[in-house]
C-alpha cells in the first residue's frame, strides 16, 4: 500500500480539535472588545488559569506609508528583546519584519499605560484594561476605573449598542440621500467612533532613546504567577502586534529559563517577516505556538505577498472602512468602503500576483515574506490547518480565486460568523454525499478537508487543492524522515568512532609516552594506524553530509538544537579534530597554506562550535578532580604547533622589537596552556612525558632561563612572572 494512503490526513482533524475548545471563541470575543473599546490599544482578561491579551486591529497604518512596505531588522536592543531570534546560521540574512507593524508593537510595548495596566491580574479576579489616553483627565479617570467582570462586560456592550443605535437614528436622516465616503470624512468617522464607544482614541507617540520597559517585565512576572497559560490575540493589524508580543514573551521566558505556556491566535493578520524569521521560529520550536485564522476570501492576509505601490492610494479608504466597522459595526454600515471598480482593481491585482507566486513555486516563496506557524483556513463548512509555507501560499491563492471583489473586502469582517459556525461544526456528522467513496483513510481525510474549505469535488480547483494538502503532508514529513534515517546511519558509524577511542586509550598507555596526538602524527605503516586514518575519513564524510542536509533544508529547522545531535557532533569534534591537526602538520601543509586554525580548519568544526555555544544550556562552574577524557579545546594542538614556530623564530631573530612581540605571544600561550592543565581541561596525553606540549614547555623554560641571564639587555620584554 502507498505510504500516503496508509496513514491519516491530519489538517482537518487538527482544525476540528481546535474548534472544539473555547480558545477561538474567547479570543475572538476579546478581539471584538479591543476593537470596540480600545482602538490602538489592547484589552486583557483572565479566565481561570488562562490570561488573554487582545490587541486592537484599529491602528495608525496606511498602505501609502513607506514603512508599511519596508522590511526592517528586528531590534536586539536593551535587555535582548528578541535575542533567540538573532541566532542566524552562517551566510543567512538577518531577521526582517514589516517596519510599520514593528513600530506599532514598539509603541504599545513602551507605552507607560500599557506597562502599568496591561497585566495587573490578581488572584482569580477577571479584569478588562485598556491603554489610558494621555490628555483629558476625565477620560483618564474613566478608563482607569474600568474593571469589568465577564458577566458585567455583556451588559456594558449591550448598553453601548443601544447608544450606537440612537446615534445612528439621528445621523441617518441627513445622510440617507447620499453615500458616505469615509476617505472624505475622516473627522466624522472618528468623531462618531468616539461618541459611540465613549472612549478616547490615543495617538501613538514617538519613542525616546531612553525609554525602558522594566516595569512591564515586572507586571508580566506578576501575570505569570497567576496564570498557567497566556494567549495573545488580535484581529487584522492587531494580529501582527499579537505575534510580536508572543515572540517577545517567548524570548523573555527562554532567556530567563522560565516555563509558561504561550499561544498566539490571530484573525486576518497580515504577513509579518521574511524567511529568516520563519526559520528562526522553527528552530526555537515555536511554530506550534502560532495559529493564524484566515477566512476563505479575506484579502488582508494575502495583501503583503504582492507589490503595494499600484494599489497604495486605495488602501487608506479601505483601512478606514475596516477600522470604522470594527470599532462600531452599526456605524460602519453608513459607509461604503470603495467603488466597485476600486474593489475590483485591488482584487485582480492581488489575485494576479498571488497566482504568479504560486506558479514560481517554493523558490519564490523563499525569497520574500514568508508565513510561519499554523494557518487555520476557515469557511462556512469548517476549517483545516496547514503549516507548510509553500502549501499555505498555494491554499491562499486557490481559495481566494473562488471569491469576488466584494467578498474579499467583506470577509475580513466576518470572523465572528466563522468562529461561531466552526465551534459547532465538530458536532455535525460528516459524510460523502457525492462522488466515489475514498479508497483509504488518508483519501477520506483529504476529502473531508476539502469539504471543510468549501471546495466541492466538482470545482475546477479541487484537484489542485487536493494536491496541495498532500504536498503539505509530504513536505512536512520529509525532514523528520531524513533525521530518522540519519540516526540509523549514526548508529552504523559508531564502531568507527569506538575504534578511534580504543586507539587513543592504547596511545595514552604506550611506553613511548608520546600520547594520542603525537602517536598519530608520527605513525608508521601499521594496519592499526591505517584503520584509524580510514575511520577518520569516514566520520568526516558522514558529518559533512549532515551539514549539507541541514543547510539545504532537508532536516528539521531545530536539528542543531536537538541534544542528540549537538552532543554527538561535539564528541566527534573533541575526538577527531586532534587527528586532523596531526595530519595537517605531519604532511607539512602549514608550510604552504599557513597554520591550521586560520588556514586549515574544516568548516564543519566551526559550525559545531556554534551549535555547542548556542545549545541553550547554562554553564556550570565546577572543578575537575582528574584530567578530562578529551581535551576541551580541540585546537589546543594547533596552538602548540604555532608556539613551536614562535620559539624557532625567537632563536633566529636579532631585532629587539620583534623579539618583544614574539615573547609576548609565547608567554600568552604559556599562561593559557598552564590554566588548562591546572583546571584539568586537557586529556592526560597533553602532559605525557614526550608529548609535543611537554617538549615545547621544556624548551620554553630553558630559553626563558637563558634570557634571564641577559636581564639587562632584555629587561623590556622578559617578565619572570609569566614563567609557568
Amino acid at each position: 500500500m502507498d505510504t500516503e494512503t496508509s496513514s491519516f490526513e491530519t489538517s482537518e482533524m487538527l482544525a476540528t480539535f481546535l474548534a472544539s475548545t473555547p480558545l477561538l471563541s474567547e479570543s475572538w470575543r476579546l478581539c471584538n472588545l479591543a476593537n470596540a473599546n480600545s482602538p490602538q490599544g489592547f484589552v486583557a482578561e483572565q479566565i481561570g488559569s488562562i490570561g488573554y491579551v487582545a490587541f486592537s486591529g484599529i491602528q495608525s497604518v496606511s498602505g501609502s506609508d513607506p514603512s508599511f512596505k519596508k522590511l526592517v531588522p528586528l531590534p536586539d536592543v536593551g535587555n535582548s528583546m528578541f535575542h533567540p531570534l538573532h541566532r542566524q546560521t552562517e551566510g543567512e540574512e538577518p531577521v526582517l519584519v514589516q517596519g510599520a507593524l514593528l513600530r506599532i508593537f514598539e509603541n504599545i510595548y513602551k507605552d507607560p499605560s500599557f506597562q502599568s495596566q496591561a497585566f495587573a491580574f490578581r488572584g482569580d479576579k477577571e479584569r478588562v484594561h485598556r491603554a489610558s489616553p494621555p490628555t483629558s483627565s476625565r477620560l483618564v479617570k474613566q478608563t482607569r476605573a474600568l474593571r469589568v467582570k465577564r458577566n458585567q462586560g455583556k451588559e456594558k456592550l449591550e448598553e453601548m449598542e443601544q447608544k450606537q443605535i440612537g446615534v445612528l437614528a439621528s445621523l441617518r436622516a441627513p445622510l440617507q440621500d447620499r453615500t458616505v465616503d469615509i476617505s472624505d470624512h475622516d473627522d466624522l468617522v472618528f468623531a462618531g467612533c468616539h461618541l459611540l464607544s465613549s472612549f478616547y482614541i490615543p495617538s501613538i507617540r514617538s519613542l525616546g532613546a531612553g525609554d525602558t520597559s522594566d516595569h512591564m517585565v515586572d507586571q508580566m512576572q506578576a501575570l505569570m504567577q497567576t496564570s498557567k497559560s497566556i494567549i495573545f490575540t488580535g484581529h487584522s493589524v492587531g494580529g501582527a502586534t499579537a505575534s510580536l508580543a508572543a515572540l517577545w514573551l517567548l524570548s523573555y521566558l527562554q532567556s530567563n529559563f522560565l516555563n509558561l505556556s504561550v499561544l498566539c491566535i490571530t484573525f486576518g493578520s497580515p504577513l509579518l517577516g521574511n524567511e529568516t524569521l520563519s526559520r528562526s521560529i522553527l528552530r526555537e520550536k515555536w511554530g506550534g505556538k502560532f495559529c493564524h485564522v484566515v477566512s476563505k476570501y479575506d484579502i488582508m492576509p494575502r495583501m503583503l505577498f504582492v507589490p503595494m505601490d499600484p494599489i497604495a492610494p486605495l488602501m487608506k479608504p479601505l483601512l478606514h472602512f475596516w477600522h470604522t466597522y470594527m470599532n462600531s459595526p452599526h456605524f460602519g454600515l453608513l459607509a461604503v468602503p470603495l467603488s466597485d471598480d476600486s474593489m475590483a482593481q485591488i482584487f485582480q491585482h492581488v489575485l494576479f500576483h498571488l497566482g504568479r507566486l504560486v506558479e514560481a513555486g517554493e523558490e519564490a516563496v523563499t525569497g520574500m515574506l514568508r508565513p510561519f506557524g499554523n494557518y487555520f483556513f476557515c469557511s462556512e463548512d469548517g476549517a483545516i490547518c496547514v503549516d507548510n509555507a509553500a502549501s499555505v501560499v498555494k491554499m491562499m491563492y486557490l481559495l481566494f480565486a473562488m471569491g469576488s471583489p466584494s467578498s474579499s473586502i467583506g470577509d475580513h469582517l466576518k470572523y465572528g460568523d466563522y468562529v461561531g459556525k466552526i465551534s459547532l461544526q465538530f458536532l455535525e456528522k460528516r459524510s460523502f454525499m457525492q462522488g466515489e467513496l475514498p479508497e483509504s483513510s488518508y483519501e477520506a481525510g483529504v476529502a473531508l478537508a476539502l469539504q471543510s474549505t468549501g471546495i466541492s469535488c466538482k470545482d475546477p480547483i479541487a484537484g489542485q487543492a487536493k494536491d496541495c494538502l498532500k504536498a503539505a503532508r509530504r513536505l512536512g514529513r520529509t525532514p523528520n524522515l531524513n533525521c530518522a534515517n540519519l540516526a540509523i546511519k549514526l548508529s552504523k558509524i559508531n564502531p568507527y568512532r569506538a575504534e578511534i577511542e580504543w586507539y587513543k586509550a592504547l596511545c595514552d598507555r604506550s611506553d613511548d609516552q608520546m600520547g594520542y596526538y603525537d602517536s598519530f602524527k608520527q605513525r608508521g605503516a601499521s594496519k592499526r594506524d591505517f584503520r584509524v586514518n580510514l575511520n577518520r575519513h569516514k566520520l568526516a564524510q558522514f558529518w559533512d553530509n549532515v551539514i549539507n542536509l541541514f543547510e539545504s533544508n532537508q532536516l528539521p529547522h531545530d536539528f542543531h538544537r536537538q541534544g542528540k545531535w549537538v552532543n554527538a557532533s561535539q564528541f566527534y569534534k573533541l575526538l577527531v579534530e586532534p587527528l586532523d591537526i596531526a595530519e595537517y602538520y605531519r604532511t607539512g601543509m602549514h608550510r604552504s597554506k599557513g597554520h591550521y586554525i586560520d588556514h586549515g580548519r574544516e568548516r564543519r568544526y566551526r559550525i559545531f562550535d556554534r551549535w555547542w555555544i548556542e545549545r541553550g544550556v547554562r554553564g556550570e562552574d565546577y572543578k575537575r578532580s582528574k584530567f578530562a577524557s578529551l581535551t576541551q579545546d580541540t585546537c589546543f594542538w594547533a596552538r602548540v604547533e604555532e608556539a613551536r614556530d614562535l620559539l624557532d623564530a625567537l632563536r633566529s631573530t636579532n631585532d629587539p622589537s620583534h623579539l618583544a612581540l614574539l615573547w609576548q605571544k609565547i608567554d600568552c600561550f604559556a599562561i593559557y596552556a598552564n590554566k588548562l592543565v591546572e583546571a584539568k581541561e586537557v586529556s592526560i596525553d597533553v602532559v605525557a612525558k614526550n608529548s609535543s606540549y611537554s617538549l615545547w614547555l621544556k624548551d620554553y623554560n630553558e630559553l626563558k632561563s637563558q634570557m634571564v641571564q641577559f636581564r639587562p639587555l632584555f629587561l623590556s620584554f622578559v617578565n619572570e612572572e609569566m614563567v609557568p
